[in-house]
């Protein structure tokens, strides 16, 4: 969906009154293909997904949360969300037991898991947003979906404008003027985020340039020889708390093929929790406003 079709859609949902009982059932298509069916908005759901909670939270549905995976983190309520085990080990008895009248599913559920849970009759619907984009318009479902359209519309209409302010600011910077990026770890080899990966799309849309835009899978694997001759001027990490990138930055500039890397050479290598730019929620856009601080201190100051 394009910025311009979000802003006109959030508009047009905050003077919507949320669907009452005339407007059931209520009919969606989800990420799968598969049609969702409700006859009430649900007041038992159960997540599994630290995005999806992340989402239902947001929009103010988070007291109707009764289940969440081992990994729901955020915000500090969820975390006292009943457990029902990780992404592609849900605990399904756990799930039926604790009688929701919505899962929301996601990417990395096992189909198998989510066909399971059909057959207890109970109503699944799954996310799978795959950038920026994705996730704001999977904020609207979401919404849809508990009858909270207005907190989901308002909330959609203000990240999209921290969005496009980024977005403003960078567009003029021609490519050979944007920094070459690296995200990963502080050592070879290492996976990366390539194409069609929530972190590919934030480094592009904050102004930078993946060192690994043209590979051919979302996670590619990358050795130092190709570090090193693709030379990155920005390293992001995730997995390096902030205390010890000095300590790294020490070692790297005395290893042979790191002291060679601009990055390294500059310092520019950065930590940015995983959770803001991995996790397909709300908080996708504070991941997008560090990167952009990081590859232009002098645009975003702050």
């Amino acid at each position: 969906m394009k910025p311009l079709l979000h802003l006109v859609l959030s508009i047009l949902l905050l003077f919507v009154t949320p669907s009452r009982a005339q407007d059931f059932p209520l009919k969606l298509v989800d990420a799968l293909g598969d049609t969702l069916t409700l006859h009430a908005y649900p007041e038992r759901i159960v997540s599994l997904a630290p995005s999806n909670t992340e989402l239902l939270f947001a929009v103010g549905a988070g007291s109707r949360v009764v289940g969440v995976t081992d990994h729901c983190n955020y915000p500090p309520d969820a975390a006292g969300k009943p457990k029902i085990g990780g992404f592609s080990d849900a605990n399904l008895e756990l799930i039926v037991s604790r009688q929701p009248d919505l899962v929301l599913g996601a990417r990395f559920n096992p189909r198998e898991s989510l066909d399971g849970l059909r057959r207890f009759n109970i109503p699944v619907f799954v996310l799978a947003p795959s950038s920026v984009d994705e996730t704001l318009s999977a904020l609207l479902q979401v919404g849809r979906i508990t009858g909270q359209d207005e907190a989901a519309a308002r909330l959609e209409a203000a990240l999209m404008l921290r969005v496009r302010a980024v977005q403003e600011a960078v567009d003029e910077i021609p490519v050979h003027a944007r920094p070459r990026v690296l995200w990963g770890k502080l050592s070879a080899p290492m996976y990366t985020a390539g194409p069609g990966s929530f972190i590919d799309d934030l480094i592009r849309l904050a102004g930078g340039g993946s060192i690994v835009h043209d590979a051919s899978v979302n996670w590619p694997r990358v050795g130092l020889e190709t570090i090193v001759d693709r030379n990155p001027q920005v390293i992001v990490v995730s997995s390096t708390p902030p205390p010890e990138i000095g300590e790294a930055l020490d070692r790297l500039r005395k290893t042979p093929g790191w002291e060679k890397i601009d990055a390294v050479i500059s310092g520019r290598i950065y930590h940015i929790n995983l959770d803001l730019l991995g996790r397909p929620g709300p908080r996708l856009v504070d991941g997008l406003e560090r990167l952009a601080h990081a590859f232009h201190p002098d645009r975003f100051p702050q």
